[in-house]
């Protein structure tokens, strides 16, 4: 690991180790990653090539989306239950669920294998679910399982959501525009699907006795009705027409009672038959809809409960396994959510190897799928599905590499209960019709695998929603049912190949591990006709990663061959995480195919940095702003933010109070006024400035001593009606900055601790409409700075007396973010526009305290750079940026150029805050979780000169130091020594140079210890002198 280390770090090796005892009970743990990951390791396959690494991050989820009382836990090796279901034999882990109250342990998934002579390959035999009456997070209950060693994994149970947009008033029979767009009925032309072929909708309910429905529903041929006996010896007692998981689940019932009727009692559950209906509503009979899937038949799967007061689904893998246990061809799952379970995994892959294709709803979050994953969907052997209306996207829609592909979900007619029909939107509605164009070609490929089926669905797809080339493998294609039956048919001009990663594995190890050449193993296997000629190209995702031989042509590769690739990946010094991933674009290409597959590469360096998650659970970042944050020494905090839903836009402000004893984090409903800043004293004494934006207009700021319980409430509305920071110099004396009234900056002080606040005076003019931006300002002792919404900044060098104006950004941009090292040296973040819609921004920085700006190297609008949070900690000579992407980046020029403070890769961030403890930074991060990094002060990638064939002697020195380099090693680029404050003492890059050897004069420096920074054409390195006189 590159790395430049501070002076103690050099003389003590500090190791952060993640671990922690085996508590007896089940508590909430202190000083411990609270984040909760699956971590499966590669393993050696032979000739020292290894799978890969894989680790899940389990997200926490609102409290609404699991039950609070049940986990799932997969140990290694099968243990007996006890009689009574209380009990499970093996003593380590009997003795963790002890102080749980067990209520009952169940091997929920043991039936489908006892009914079947399949092989259990996935261990579902081995999954426990254990249901327990304590008080205890879930979440807590799985971490702490996972630290025994008999427990493979342990996950929560998720209640899924489902994936529409009703519109109830949207009745019109026949309008389903979209079957020409898809060209459905030249692809009926060629088969109208067979009655062989099962498409099981696992969801809600469904109204199979609908009149558009009935006559596709499948009925079981080995079960007599009615008559009380499990005739077919499934497991399930008088399933004719499919399976109730749930039945009545209610809030005060929290029990599934299963039954054999998957109709809905509610009519108000109609997702699942407005599902149905689009998969395969009975077609050509003079009424209602027609259905993809046309003759294909239907198993109405219900895994909601009977009331519509509770939505989502609650029992949908079951309904997956039942469905592949019956032999469904197609399973069509229309929901989905955050939170990966390894569970869900394990069961999508057991249903995959039964013959069952598993298609599910990309997600309704307009977002990208990569970067906020919703399961079922982003699991591996699931056909995702998004919504356009041909190529053009649906506003909701989901997108990325993780979307397999597109079908119609904007106002989509569909059959409802009670005889009805209604229009929907969402990847609800995409999802069914897509399993129905699965459905036709299972009837015309009855041999074909689930693999098969996908593959051909997605290379036959229109390639017409991506705008460009670049976007091409996010905005895939949009299902062509005409091409999806008639390609790889009987036409042999037809024939396209199919080729998906089966495969990768790294030599040496089963993660990247260092910045060397790494080799990359990758199979391809061809699910489809043969090819010949097929180009394959590599694109790495990131800028910090090389691929040294990136194209590869497979001459000829049969239906399902396999061929493989190797080529070299390469980390360069812009790597970001010390734990994370990289993913690298496989681009296939041939006469009749354009296809993206993609490469997930784990990366695990070693580092000096730590990084912790001290609670999993902080703020829903959808609906959630974080305003301000107040971390204290000892790691407890507070935070302010403001809170908006959809249907309640006014929203409401809150307060976090962070908890260090248990890393959990109180929220205090305080005010329906905005909060725009905080200042605390410690945890009882703070201040809040609130604002609002309405016609009155007011400003107030509130303070409390006692920790909130009461409150102090200040008016400054006749002074200004948004108060966006406060600051106090000491008990007594403190300031706060407001945006304008009346064309006077709303800049106020107080000299008796806040009771009174006084205008300050002669503060230059705001501009027309100039406003300050809340997070744009930095005190540092005397000195303030704050930028504004017209592209200047204010500066005042007496505690906020007198002011003066310099203007940073020619266009008017606005100043977000400001960072000084001291009066001179700072860096401004200018965003595009005051209403960002895209994460664009330049980043400025002056030497000369402001006079002159220039334009920094760094473009901060890509490459996730996108900065939320920068600072300079005194003394350090850097400049530090906190990006939304989690990334953290250090630059030793002021902002001109960065390189990366090597941290985790975990989350979207909102806000940062530091601290300096112990002569190390302490950078606190807020999104869906709160966490921290911990590094040394003067931070860079530079790796100690020790791992160099450089030499530097003699130490101690005096007044010389010589440089030896091997020769045809590596070519110096770049000298330069630093006091152990990171202050730049020397500049050596007009060294000379003689026979791989340099002398240095360093007479003019004092006596003491020095850090000499060596660039070379590969690597950045750091070695230590000391110097006596």
């Amino acid at each position: 690991m590159k790395k430049f280390i501070y002076l103690f770090a050099l003389i003590f090796i500090i190791a952060f180790n993640n671990i922690i005892a085996a508590p007896n009970s089940f508590q909430n743990p202190i000083n411990q990653d609270n984040s909760l990951r699956i971590i499966r390791k590669g393993h050696l396959v032979k000739d020292n090539w290894y799978t890969l690494d894989e680790i899940h991050k389990i997200e926490r989820v609102p409290d609404s989306l699991y039950f609070h009382n049940a986990v799932y836990v997969k140990l290694k090796t099968k243990a007996a239950i006890s009689s009574n279901k209380k009990e499970i034999y093996n003593s380590m882990l009997q003795s963790r669920l002890s102080s749980l109250n067990v209520k009952e342990i169940d091997l929920p998934y043991q039936k489908y294998l006892d009914n079947t002579k399949i092989k259990d390959d996935y261990g579902i035999g081995r999954i426990y679910k254990i249901t327990y009456e304590s008080v205890i997070d879930p979440y807590q209950v799985c971490s702490d399982l996972m630290k025994n060693p008999d427990v493979e994994y342990a996950t929560p149970i998720f209640i899924r959501q489902l994936y529409y947009v009703p519109n109830d008033t949207y009745f019109k029979n026949g309008a389903q525009y979209y079957m020409d767009l898809m060209q459905i009925q030249k692809a009926w032309d060629i088969t109208k699907g067979s009655p062989d072929v099962k498409i099981a909708i696992v969801d809600q309910a469904t109204d199979w006795t609908h009149e558009d429905l009935i006559d596709n529903i499948w009925t079981n041929p080995n079960e007599i009705p009615d008559n009380g006996i499990d005739d077919d010896l499934n497991g399930y007692i008088d399933d004719v027409h499919g399976w109730d998981f749930v039945g009545n689940f209610t809030f005060q019932n929290q029990s599934l009672t299963p039954d054999n009727d998957p109709k809905p009692s509610d009519p108000a559950n109609s997702h699942g038959t407005h599902t149905a209906g689009l998969a395969s509503a009975t077609t050509d009979n003079g009424k209602g809809i027609a259905g993809t899937g046309f003759n294909c038949k239907l198993i109405p799967i219900k895994a909601g409960s009977d009331t519509s007061l509770i939505g989502g689904i609650l029992a949908g893998y079951d309904g997956i396994l039942y469905a592949s246990m019956l032999g469904a061809d197609i399973i069509s799952c229309s929901w989905g959510g955050s939170g990966y379970s390894q569970e869900e995994q394990d069961i999508i892959n057991t249903a995959t190897e039964r013959g069952s294709l598993v298609i599910a709803a990309a997600g309704n979050g307009g977002n990208s799928l990569d970067l906020a994953p919703s399961n079922p969907a982003s699991l591996n052997n699931v056909l995702s599905v998004g919504s356009s209306i041909g190529g053009t996207l649906s506003s909701f829609s989901a997108y990325g590499i993780d979307v397999d592909v597109f079908a119609p979900g904007s106002e989509i007619m569909s059959t409802i209960p009670g005889n009805n029909y209604a229009a929907y939107s969402g990847t609800s509605m995409a999802t069914p019709i897509a399993a129905g164009v699965a459905g036709l070609v299972k009837s015309i490929h009855p041999d074909w695998s689930p693999n098969q089926i996908a593959k051909q669905i997605r290379v036959t797809c229109d390639r017409i929603i991506a705008k460009n080339e670049k976007d091409e493998p996010y905005y895939y294609g949009f299902v062509n049912a005409y091409k999806a039956v008639n390609y790889n048919n009987t036409d042999t001009s037809l024939m396209v190949p199919g080729l998906s990663i089966s495969s990768t594995m790294i030599l040496n190890a089963s993660s990247i591990t260092n910045y060397d050449k790494n080799d990359v193993k990758a199979s391809l296997i061809n699910y489809l006709s043969p090819g010949k000629n097929i180009k394959i190209t590599l694109i790495p995702e990131d800028s910090w990663v090389n691929i040294l031989n990136n194209t590869f042509t497979i001459p000829e590769i049969a239906t399902n061959d396999v061929y493989e690739i190797q080529f070299q990946i390469q980390l360069t010094d812009q790597t970001p995480w010390f734990e994370g991933n990289t993913r690298i674009i496989m681009k296939i290409e041939a006469d009749s195919l354009l296809d993206y597959n993609v490469i997930t590469i784990p990366i695990e360096l070693s580092t000096a940095n730590y990084f912790n998650v001290a609670t999993s659970e902080f703020v829903n970042t959808t609906y959630s702003t974080v305003n301000g944050l107040n971390m204290f020494t000892d790691g407890s905090g507070l935070a302010i933010g403001n809170f908006v839903s959809s249907g309640d836009p006014t929203g409401f402000s809150l307060l976090y109070k962070i908890q260090k004893n248990n890393a959990t984090v109180s929220t205090n409903f305080v005010s329906s006024d905005p909060f725009y800043s905080i200042y605390a004293f410690d945890k009882n004494h703070f201040f809040i400035g609130l604002g609002t934006t309405d016609a009155v207009g007011r400003g107030y700021i509130r303070s409390t001593t006692n920790g909130g319980n009461s409150w102090t409430l200040k008016n400054v509305s006749a002074i200004t009606h948004q108060v966006n920071f406060i600051q106090f110099f000491d008990n007594n004396n403190g300031i706060f900055l407001g945006n304008p009234l009346m064309n006077v900056w709303g800049i106020a002080k107080t000299t008796d601790g806040g009771s009174t606040w006084t205008v300050v005076p002669n503060v230059p003019d705001p501009l027309d409409r100039e406003k300050q931006i809340s997070g744009s300002a930095q005190f540092n002792g005397s000195d303030i700075w704050f930028g504004t919404t017209m592209g200047r900044i204010f500066y005042s060098s007496d505690q906020g007396n007198t002011w003066s104006v310099q203007t940073v950004s020619a266009d008017a941009k606005p100043v977000a973010l400001l960072s000084y090292i001291d009066k001179n040296r700072g860096m401004a973040v200018c965003h595009n526009s005051l209403e960002q819609t895209k994460n664009e921004a330049t980043l400025m920085f002056t030497n000369d305290g402001g006079q002159t700006w220039t334009q920094s190297q760094t473009d901060i609008s890509e490459n996730d750079l996108y900065p939320i949070y920068c600072f300079s900690v005194p003394g350090s000579g850097s400049q530090i940026m906190l990006s939304q992407s989690g990334r953290v980046s250090s630059s030793i020029d002021n902002g001109n150029t960065f390189k990366p403070v090597l941290t985790k890769k975990n989350e979207i961030i909102l806000l940062g805050q530091y601290q300096l403890i112990e002569g190390r930074v302490k950078l606190w991060e807020i999104g869906n979780s709160l966490s921290y990094l911990i590094f040394d002060k003067i931070t860079s990638v530079y790796e100690p000169i020790e791992k160099s064939k450089i030499l530097i002697t003699p130490s101690p020195a005096n007044n010389y130091i010589n440089i030896t380099i091997p020769e045809n090693s590596v070519q110096i680029k770049s000298l330069s020594i630093s006091n152990i404050l990171g202050e730049k003492v020397m500049d050596l890059s007009d060294f000379n140079r003689r026979d791989n050897s340099f002398s240095v004069d360093i007479s003019q420096l004092t006596s003491g210890i020095y850090i000499v920074i060596i660039s070379t054409d590969t690597k950045d390195y750091f070695g230590k002198i000391i110097i006596t006189k």
